[in-house]
This record gives structure tokens, C-alpha cells and sequence, in this order.
């Protein structure tokens, strides 16, 4: 059985560990800063938005408020809200200029419309002075509020996805005092929630100042491959993703190395699985025969050789695609069945989880989406199937939660891969009030692995969590 909690929303004062983007480039810039979030767009046209999947349900009423100041940059164009959004090709926009306008604009696959075009108000206040700007959900209507005044409102418009933020228009620098989200929700959660689990930081030796996700675990559990972000010492330098790989002696986890060509290269280089005998690896993206990137998306094979590891290749998987940024993966101990969350045209919102099989050819299925028990309007990533090929354990920003994405964990219930029980939130001894996901178990079940941005070294830590007993939805099913 399980049992649950009831959440008010969501609230993020920027204070500490805020886990929202940090990062620094040509075009934008992002900080967590004296309790604020500052963020900059750079580029003297376009627009630039600052998102991250924050659980709501749209179905019910809600209240959005974020207080924020503009620092520097033009005065004609607008800061704001982004919300509803589910990829850059559909979102819902309320902006504010600093010549003392509002906007409602938004994309809908790539299309733009605007049911409020600009709109002087004496409400909004000028450079340098903050605005408050509400969005409120009552019924069917929509009310949209600066510095407490109701400036407009419009029937409710269903949402594309659950990513919130903020948008910049043109070049202009932006303080973020806070965001907040108010709706009354309940988290279904595990039975075993309420037991105390050890969570710790691996430590310094594999976790940096740079981001760490993607832990694959050898089945002795003494080999552990990491994906890391953005490291002076990736390839090319800073490339964005590489494999670095640790190993663990005595009881300690040695500093982890880079894994080197011909698995990194100038692309987003990641472990996806491998072999319980250590000879085979699933890697993400495409290579070229010379080891090069193939700029494309994708899933490689590469085996151990007497000189290392082979040039990845291609697998082969009917009807390949992903139109979302992110990507994860989760192939079956028997190796017949992978789980991949991607973004696809049948998508429910954002990134969906999808089940490719097998074929007796060796190449493998179009991929079928799992369905909307597990997959809803937010984003479903870390897809970690564990060794009874029943129970699937991943991360989601579509259902209530603690923070950002929480784990959560749900049986199949049947061989048509599609149905499947209520998933259950792992509660908060394990999620947290940030980015919480990649649970993942070596063979003997005995420890767990999670990726969170939940007092972290740098943006994203791999921890480690002493189990009990193995966290699974109650009570067990039968499968036919």
C-alpha cells in the first residue's frame, strides 16, 4: 500500500542551492547570486529563455508569481514569464518593458500568436524597480496581474508542457528576486518512505565542480562510468559531455579518469549500459568510422578489445527520432528490451518515455510510447529498468513532487509494455527540493544510485544510498 502527503506548490527564493542553470557563454549568462537568480541575454535580437520543469497540474487552479528587476539592457522589450511550455516550439509568454508595457505573447509549433498585443500601464514600474507579475487560474479563466493589478484576462488555454522560467526580448540583464507556484497537491508515495536511507555525496574524487549525471554501475559494483559536463579536461576542452570512468578499491572510490578516444570525441559522449561481463557498452550518439562524431542522434555499440575500446557503431532502431534536447536510456539485463526518454510527435508533452525490442535480426523496433499512466505533460527522463524486467524506476517533472524532478517507481503489469501500476514518489529521504533522478542498483541490490543538484559540489552530485530493502511499489503484482 502506499501513502501520501499533500504539498502546497512550489517556492524558490534563490537561496544556496537553487538548481537552476548556472552557465556562462556568448550569448547568455546565468548565476545564483546574494538570494537572487541573475540572468542576461546578450544578443541584441531574439529572445532567451531561462526554463526548468517545475510539477503543476493546469487542470486545476493555480497561482504563478515571480518578482523581478531589470538591471540593465533596452527599454522597449520585455522580461517575463514563460510557462506552459514544452520545447521552444510551444510555450505561453507575459512580459513586461521598462517603457512601461505588457505583452502576452507565445509559440504554438513554431507559430506565433499574441492575444494581447503591447499594452501601456501605469502599474508597471521602471529600469532598476521591481515588478510583480501574477498569472492566475480560477475555472476556465486566466488573469494575468503586475504589482497587484488584474491587466487582463482570457479563457484558460491547454498547456503544451510543464516547463516554467523566465524570458529576456533583446539585450538586457534581468534579477530574479523569486518564483512561486501555488496549488494544492497530493504525492503518492512508497510504503517504505517513511524508513530512514543513508544517502551520502560519492566525495571529491568523483564529483567536481562540473556537472556529473549518468551513473552506470558495473554488476560487482565496482566500476562506475559517469557522464561529465562541461570539464576543463573533456574533448575537445570544455566539450559539453564526456565518459569519465572511477573505480572503487577497499571500500573508496578512486579519482575518475577520462576514458579517452575513440568513445570521446568533439560530441555529447555518455554510457548507456554495459555488459555483466564488461565487454560490451551501449554509448549515446552516432561515430564515424574514424571514431569522429556523426552529428546525429542516436545508440552505439562498442566491445573491449586487447587495445581498448572498439569505434563505436550504429544500432540499428526502426524509425529513429528525437526532436527534444535531452536524451536518456535504459537497455534490459537480458539485453532484449530498451526504455529511451525522448520527445516524439505522439509525445504527451515533453519528453516521453518510449520501449523499442529486439528483433531477431538484431536491430531493434520503432519505439512505442509507454503510456499515459507513466508519461503526462512534464518531462520523463533516467529511465532505469531494473533486473526482473518489471520494475522501472525514473525521473519526472509530471506529477507531484518535492522539488524539480523526483524519482518515482512503477510495475509493469502486463507483456504489452503500456500498462503499468500508479507510479509511486520514493518520498523525501530521497527527493529533494532540486533535480533528483538516474536511480540505478548494481546486481546485489544492496546500494542505489541517484544523480541530484540537493547539496552538490557543483551542478549536478552523484550520491549513493544505503538500501534496506530494495524500494518497490506494494504490493506486488503478477504478470502474465
Amino acid at each position: 500500500m502506499a501513502n501520501a502527503q499533500v504539498v502546497e506548490g512550489f517556492e524558490d527564493e534563490f537561496i544556496g542551492d537553487a538548481a537552476w542553470t548556472v552557465s556562462e557563454s556568448e550569448n547568455s549568462s546565468c548565476k545564483v547570486q546574494d538570494g537572487q537568480y541573475i540572468i542576461e541575454h546578450k544578443r541584441t535580437s531574439m529572445s532567451w529563455l531561462f526554463t526548468k520543469s517545475l510539477y503543476m497540474n493546469p487542470g486545476k487552479d493555480f497561482y504563478i508569481e515571480t518578482k523581478m528587476t531589470q538591471l540593465s539592457g533596452v527599454n522597449d522589450d520585455g522580461y517575463g514569464i514563460v510557462f506552459g511550455m514544452s520545447g521552444i516550439q510551444n510555450y505561453y509568454t507575459f512580459v513586461v518593458s521598462s517603457n512601461g508595457q505588457y505583452l502576452l505573447y507565445g509559440y504554438r509549433n513554431n507559430e506565433y500568436f499574441s492575444p494581447r498585443g503591447w499594452t501601456k500601464d501605469n502599474a508597471i514600474n521602471k529600469k532598476k524597480t521591481a515588478n510583480v507579475l501574477g498569472i492566475k487560474k480560477t475555472g476556465q479563466e486566466v488573469s494575468f496581474f503586475i504589482n497587484g493589478k488584474l491587466v487582463f484576462s482570457q479563457s484558460y488555454q491547454p498547456f503544451f508542457g510543464l516547463s516554467i522560467g523566465f524570458a529576456l526580448n533583446r539585450k538586457m540583464k534581468v534579477a530574479v528576486d523569486y518564483i512561486k507556484i501555488k496549488q494544492t497537491n497530493t504525492i503518492n508515495l512508497i510504503k517504505q518512505s517513511s524508513v530512514h536511507y543513508t544517502k551520502e555525496n560519492l566525495g571529491a574524487n568523483v564529483n567536481s565542480p562540473y556537472g556529473e549525471v549518468g551513473p552506470v554501475i558495473t554488476q560487482d559494483g565496482k566500476t562506475l562510468y559517469i557522464d561529465r559536463k562541461n570539464h576543463p579536461e573533456n574533448t575537445p576542452e570544455n566539450d559539453n559531455d564526456d565518459i569519465w570512468v572511477t573505480h572503487n578499491q577497499n571500500g573508496n572510490w578512486e579519482k575518475t579518469e577520462n576514458i579517452g578516444p575513440p568513445l570521446n570525441n568533439n560530441s555529447h559522449n555518455f554510457v548507456l549500459s554495459i555488459s555483466p561481463d564488461e565487454n560490451t557498452m551501449l554509448v549515446g550518439n552516432l561515430y564515424n568510422p574514424d571514431g569522429s562524431s556523426a552529428n546525429a542522434k542516436g545508440v552505439s555499440i562498442t566491445h573491449r578489445t586487447a587495445t581498448g575500446w572498439s569505434i563505436p557503431v550504429k544500432l540499428e532502431i526502426e524509425d529513429y527520432y528525437n526532436d527534444g534536447i535531452q536524451v536518456s536510456y535504459s537497455l534490459s539485463a537480458d539485453r532484449k528490451i530498451l526504455i529511451m526518454s525522448v520527445q516524439r510527435k505522439d509525445s504527451y508533452g515533453e519528453h516521453d518515455l518510449y520501449v523499442s525490442f529486439l528483433k531477431k535480426d538484431d536491430t531493434w523496433s520503432r519505439p512505442v510510447n509507454m503510456g499515459w499512466t507513466l508519461n503526462s505533460l512534464g518531462d520523463e527522463s533516467t529511465p532505469y529498468l531494473a533486473a526482473d524486467n518489471v520494475t522501472l524506476y525514473f525521473s519526472t517533472s509530471g506529477k507531484p513532487g518535492y522539488g524539480d524532478n523526483d524519482i518515482f517507481v512503477s510495475k509493469r503489469l502486463d507483456n504489452s509494455w503500456t500498462n503499468w501500476s500508479v507510479p509511486l514518489n520514493l518520498g523525501p529521504e530521497i527527493n529533494t527540493s532540486g533535480w533528483d533522478g538516474y536511480y540505478s542498483t548494481p546486481a546485489n541490490g544492496e546500494y542505489a544510485y541517484i544523480v541530484s543538484t540537493h547539496q552538490s559540489i557543483g551542478q549536478e552530485d552523484i550520491f549513493i544510498i544505503k538500501l534496506s530493502y530494495e524500494l518497490k511499489p506494494e504490493p506486488d503484482v503478477i504478470i502474465y
